[in-house]
Formats: C-alpha cells, structure tokens, sequence
C-alpha cells in the first residue's frame, strides 16, 4: 500500500506548531554544553517567548533583531517572530558599532535581543558606542541614532539602564495557549526574515524573505533524505541562511535534532561529532578540509555520519575525495544558491557519483525558472556557453539599505532576478558554476573568471587554498592576480607557480603576479568566504 508523503509545508508558523505535535518526544536541540531539548519543551519556550513579544507590544510586522552567538534562543525567538507575523533582523554576531548600528537603523529594529558578550565583543558596550553614552533608563532603550528601539534585552547576564533581562519578563508572564490559531493565521507571503547577505565583495544589504521560504528548506531537505533520527551539527553561523535553514529549520521539519555549535572550530566539531553521533555534518569546503587535516583528526569520531553537503568555496577534486573518505560520507551533496534565493537553488542529488557533485551544482529546485544571459546585451545564451543566471519565481521580496537605481538593476520589468553569478547549462541539465559576473575579469579583449583560474590552479598539488582577483593593467586593462596558500610552510616560488600555470592555462588566464598567504590569514567573512575586496594588492 502506497502511503502519500507529508504536504510540503506553506508556512514556517505551521510546519513548527505540527512538528512540535508529530515530534513531541524527539530532541529537538542540543546545546554545546550538552542541553537537550525536546519539541514538546521547545514549544513551551516558544508559547513563553510569544507571551513576552506581546509583552514588549510587538504587532505584526515589527521587527526585532537577534544579535548573540548560536543558541537554543535563537530559534525560540525565530519560531515566536514567526507566529506573531514579526520580522526577525539577524545581526552578525562579530559586527561592531557602526556595522551593527547600519544594520538596525535600516532594518527599523524595535527590539534587540543580545548578551554581554561573545569572545572579545561586548555587546552593551558597541550600543553604548552607537548611543555615545547610556543607553536609557529604567528597562527602556533611548538611543538617539536608532529611533525605532524601543527595548534591549538580555538573554543572560546583569541588567544596566535601558536593558531589561529575559528571565524576568519570562517569569511575569504566562505561556500563550493560542499557538494553532496563531499559526493558521499566518500566510506564505508574510515577511519575516532581513538577512543582511555576508558582504564579501560590497556593502552588506538586507534580503527580505518570507515564510513561503520553509516550502523550499522542505524540498532541499527532503531530496538530501532528512530524517527523524538525524542529528544535524550547526557548524555555521544562524544568522546567516546557511545555518539557519538547513541545519535549524530543516531539522525542525524532519523532527530531527539540531546541535547547535558556537565556535566552529575542528576540534569543537571532533567533539560534537563524537558526543552526540552526528549524522549530518555539512560545512564551508575551508572548513571540512581544516577537521580532516587537524593533527589531531581522529576518524572515528565522524563514525555516524551518513551524509554532508558543502559549498561557498573553491575545493579540489583531491581534497573532494579526501574529505568523504576520511569524514566516511555515505553521499555527499553540492547545492548552489544565496541568501537571495532562499537558500538553494539548484543541487545535486544523493545518488550522484562524487565526479559530478565536484564538476557541478546539480538542477533546478521546485519552483524555480532559470534562464542564463549574456550580461552585455540580456539575450539567452545557448546550452554549454556561460551566462548570468536570472531567477524567478522563489526568493526575496525586495531589499534594505540600497537605493531605487539599484533595485531597478537587480530586477527587471518581468521579475527576473539578476544573480551576478555566471553558470553553464550541460546538455544532461545540470548547471556548472563558473564564477560572479563581477569576478569577471577583462584581460585585453579577452574575458576569464576569477573562479575558472582558481579551479585550475587547484590543481596544483602544492595549492591548500586559493583566491584570484582583478587589478588595473596599462596595456590590457586588467589582469588577474592569485593569493595562494600552500599546503606546506615553504615560501612560495612565483616563477614556479607561473611556468605551471603556463602550462595549462591561456596566455591572457596565467596570473601576472602570485602573493602568499599562510594559513589562518585569509580574510574571512562569519561564513567562511574569503573577503577578496580586504586582500592586500598593492
């Protein structure tokens, strides 16, 4: 007897109330220090977070920001937003006072909710920078340069004026009871995320999504086969997409458990491997290649995890292969997508054999129209040439902190999305990234991506990591230059390098000049893309 698979869901309000009823018993999340948390408490925390939101005089379409490291109250805070049809605004967790002070101002925060500190950044100390003094008085926020705070709460730690703590306001109200009529009140096209995108070429901006976004977390998920007793490692950031829907929300749809790592180092993620037997561990390429190259790797430590998936970086075909051999992935999976794009957009499959996971991105996701152009003159590029991926029907419904010119750039008049990423279409369907338009380096007449010459040089046996930017040339306009780090110590010798890539590359693709970088001195982004606009040119 065939039995029909569960509806994708519509909304992130529903999928967590009918999780929390299917799921009541599963752990649903496991803190770094060992906590667990089943749905059924999960959703008590929740019922008491929504009683406190109403408390504070939330209504619909206020928005609070959540600026702290990875814990349970994240999601407490994230599912209640989504109940009570707020917007929730995720502040990275590293910025400083003018970077957290852009963010809130344009985003329109009401309420931040914070803590002291996370490693060296104390967070009352960057507001009282952006307050240039106290920041109010009593348990009411006054700070002259963001207008629309109202309240700065505390998850932990000591109340100073014009903070008030969450344990107390928790202790003065009851749980909400009304949660199902809350949920069936929301609808698909509520906005409740502005992810302010990782700014590793430009100013961060805020993407606006909606809770339509959980349908495409249920079908990524559901073709990766989440499962029930999966227990997936959060080794990346949640206030970025990339940990906060496939390690947070998709496990939540699955009844499966979240373990919520904060430091996302290799030996946090040895030790919460071994723990809590980890079934899912995905992760930056830089990442996965630190934990399998950690002098201290021990493979038995990963001997329950069954499937990973990975992207955001170059990675070689050879280091591909060592990371799922010494990792002991079942499948391993590549998907492409942004912030922009609710995530993922395309991916490959679990069936697919490990050649095809490195060489592409996969197909198209449920609801997705794709089509490639020539970014010069807008008109469709033929299958097996590079275009720029224009995208519609899924993703963000508009933009904080850019101006209308720009908004008129990045969409145009039938709705179509303007990625800035250059993909190829394989006659068998599947789609091949090659690199971000504006990676598009023009040497003489000649057009070469930066992410074409990083893959080549990859290659290189001696290469751990590699980053390829455009500097200005007299004769050829641009010309390409390679930041390298080595797989040893030794210095790197450019002549060397350059004789090889001579051998392989274009004349017009061989980088004018290599520059070393050791490991740990890229630039990084919290999401562990390298920073190319931070990498020293001169």
């Amino acid at each position: 007897m065939m039995v029909n698979a569960p509806a994708a869901p519509l909304t992130v309000a529903q999928a967590f109330v009918d999780s929390v009823k299917r799921f009541a018993a599963n752990v649903a999340m496991v803190t770094a220090s060992g906590e667990s948390i089943t749905y059924e408490e999960l959703g008590h925390r929740v019922a008491t977070a929504v009683s406190i939101l109403r408390r504070l005089g939330c209504e619909p379409g206020d928005r609070i920001a959540i600026w702290m490291q990875n814990c349970p109250q994240w999601g407490i805070l994230e599912y209640a937003a989504a109940l009570l049809g707020l917007m929730v605004v995720p502040v990275n967790a590293r910025y400083r006072a003018s970077e957290a002070e852009h963010v809130l101002l344009l985003s329109n925060a009401r309420i931040v909710f914070t803590q002291p500190a996370f490693m060296t950044n104390r967070y009352l100390d960057r507001l009282s920078e952006i307050a240039g003094g106290d920041l109010g008085s009593g348990d009411r926020a006054q700070i002259g340069r963001l207008p629309k705070l109202s309240s700065i709460v505390l998850i932990e730690g000591e109340t100073v004026p014009g903070t008030v703590s969450y344990a107390d306001l928790a202790r003065s109200v009851e749980p909400a009871a009304d949660l199902e009529a809350l949920a069936a009140s929301r609808r698909p096209e509520d906005r409740l995320w502005v992810f302010w995108t990782s700014g590793s070429t430009s100013a961060p901006k805020g993407a606006i999504l909606t809770q339509a976004a959980i349908t495409n977390v249920w079908n990524w998920t559901t073709l990766a086969r989440y499962r029930a007793d999966d227990r997936v490692l959060v080794a990346r950031p949640l206030f970025y997409i990339a940990g906060n829907f496939w390690a947070l929300l998709g496990p939540m749809l699955h009844g499966a458990t979240s373990v919520i790592g904060q430091e996302f180092t290799p030996r946090e993620i040895m030790e919460l491997c071994t723990r809590e037997r980890i079934t899912i561990l995905s992760g930056n390429p830089l990442l996965l290649k630190g934990v399998v190259n950690d002098p201290a790797c021990d493979p038995r430590a990963f001997k329950h995890v069954r499937m990973g998936y990975f992207g955001g970086s170059s990675v070689s075909l050879q280091d591909l292969q060592q990371i799922k051999e010494k990792i002991g992935f079942e499948y391993l999976m590549q998907p492409y997508g942004m912030t922009e794009l609710e995530g993922f957009a395309m991916s490959t499959h679990p069936d697919d054999p490990l050649e095809i996971v490195y060489a592409t991105c996969g197909r198209p996701l449920p609801g997705f129209e794709l089509k490639l152009i020539d970014p010069e003159t807008g008109l469709a590029v033929p299958v097996g040439q590079v275009g720029e991926l224009m995208t519609r029907g899924r993703g963000l419904v508009g933009y904080e902190g850019i101006s209308e010119q720009d908004r008129g750039r990045l969409f145009d008049a039938e709705g179509w999305f303007r990625s800035g990423d250059l993909l190829k279409l394989r006659e068998d369907g599947r789609y091949e990234f090659i690199g971000r338009a504006k990676d598009l380096i023009k040497v003489g007449g000649e057009n070469v991506t930066a992410a074409e010459i990083e893959t080549k040089l990859m290659e290189h046996p001696d290469v751990a990591n590699v980053a390829v930017v455009a500097i200005a040339d007299e004769k050829r306009g641009e010309v390409p230059l390679a930041f390298i780090e080595l797989r040893s110590a030794r210095p790197l010798e450019s002549l060397a390098m350059r004789e090889w890539c001579q051998t392989r590359m274009a004349p017009f693709k061989v980088p004018a000049g290599f520059k070393q970088v050791l490991q740990g001195d890229w630039p990084l982004t919290a999401s562990g893309k390298i920073i190319k606009n931070q990498l020293p040119v001169l």
